[in-house]
């Protein structure tokens, strides 16, 4: 099981380019690990490529070409992947987008739990709602 992480970088344009992580949600590694020297969280301080990278992201460019840019020279490895899952995007579709995601992974959980038996109708509704109201606050 990953600790998985969503980092936006803002573009120039005032859009974001959405990145992935798979174990840098794990003790804020993320945090640690993202410098202006090493922008996907990288070992290796002497990132050029990385940087490059990332101001090109910054300028617009497509994902479609970021594959071509990663192929043909030994790569180190990153906390965060250096291929961007979305760009353009609004920092109110990013958080909608994680919401989603959040709220189907509850509804599939509260569902096997009906399934198994340990929740009924009626405690998986109040679970739920008991969830919901959490995520509302925070």
């Amino acid at each position: 099981m990953g600790h998985r992480a969503l980092v936006a970088y803002e573009r120039t344009d005032g859009l974001y380019t959405l990145h992935y992580s798979h174990w840098g949600g794990a003790d804020l590694k993320l945090k640690h690990r993202i410098t202006a020297e090493t922008p996907f969280g990288g070992e290796n301080t002497d990132s050029k490529w990385a940087k490059q990278l990332l101001a090109e992201l910054a300028d617009g460019l497509e994902a479609v070409v970021v594959d071509g840019y990663l192929v043909g020279e030994d790569r180190p490895s990153t906390v965060v992947e250096p291929k961007p899952r979305a760009i353009g995007l609004t920092l109110d579709e990013i958080v909608a987008g994680h919401l989603q995601g959040q709220f189907q992974a509850l509804r599939g959980i509260v569902g096997d739990m009906m399934d198994k038996g340990v929740f009924t109708q009626s405690t998986a509704r109040r679970y739920l709602k008991q969830k919901l109201r959490e995520w509302v606050r925070e």
